[in-house]
């Protein structure tokens, strides 16, 4: 058995090092929890402040002009190859033939079921939200197994998992399912409960509970510090926009403000460490 010497040992330990002092400062995490507090604003705005699991994702859509249709999308799909994965949703924006007026329509499996077609709802409203003002674009939705090319996928996909559960609600849950428990907690029946009341695939449920961790982890830090929102809001300016850094700024520090205000001091106790 060949063993590492200590020279790489070494090296491998100081590039860790570098790596942790890095993801101290929160740099890598606040694009996660830009889009985090972006879908908790959007929700708000069509559901109000009160809403519980399984979040109403078809209202929300039903407040943009885009057409959304259910039909089976892989029985004429006949390359073996591209087979491999079922495509569950697809977005397009294409001219009309005869008005030359766009058309905006996101297509859902009616075949999969009910969570798959959810999310593939929310995934590809994400697209439709980011190239609704374009006059041609197309885009589509495989489960997983899948590699991304793209990186519109990974906001895609982050920004559907916190718009279909939402830090807050999250955290109620969450508190309410541990302390319901006898037994300390496993975490792959806490995420088959989770897929389960919030009506999302387990495998996206699995995947999109990486960046809710993270990102709770940059609002613990958060909370412990005196100046945390200000540091936040400042480091949020740098990762959004000019056009839109002053409104996106307020909303970050408004719906941190209130995941904060859930995090009490039981909460707190209970679920970090």
């Amino acid at each position: 058995m060949c063993k590492l010497i200590d020279k790489e040992i070494s090296v491998v330990g100081q590039e860790l090092k570098h790596i942790k002092e890095i993801m101290k400062n929160n740099l890598i995490g606040i694009d996660y929890t830009v889009i985090c507090v972006l879908a908790l604003d959007m929700i708000e705005q069509v559901l109000g402040e009160q809403y519980e699991f399984p979040i109403d994702i078809e209202t929300i859509i039903k407040n943009v002009d885009v057409e959304v249709i259910y039909q089976p999308l892989n029985r004429m799909r006949i390359d073996e190859k591209k087979n491999v994965y079922k495509v569950v949703g697809s977005f397009f924006i294409r001219p009309n033939l005869v008005t030359r007026e766009s058309i905006t329509c996101i297509m859902i499996d009616s075949e999969s079921g009910v969570e798959e077609q959810r999310y593939a709802l929310a995934h590809e409203f994400v697209h439709c939200l980011i190239h609704k003002s374009e006059t041609m674009f197309s885009s589509s939705y495989r489960v997983m197994p899948m590699l991304f090319k793209d990186m519109e996928e990974v906001v895609a996909d982050a920004f559907a998992i916190f718009m279909l559960i939402p830090l807050p609600v999250f955290l109620k849950t969450f508190y309410e399912y541990i302390s319901s428990q006898s037994e300390p907690v496993r975490t792959s029946e806490w995420l088959k409960y989770l897929s389960i009341i919030a009506n999302v695939p387990y495998e996206d449920v699995a995947i999109g509970y990486q960046n809710i961790r993270y990102v709770f982890g940059i609002l613990y830090k958060i909370k412990q510090d005196e100046k945390g929102i200000e540091s936040f809001c400042q480091r949020v300016k740098e990762v959004t926009s000019d056009e839109t850094r002053d409104e996106v700024t307020e909303i970050a520090k408004r719906q941190v403000q209130k995941i904060l205000s859930v995090m009490g001091d039981e909460v707190e106790s209970a679920l970090f460490w």
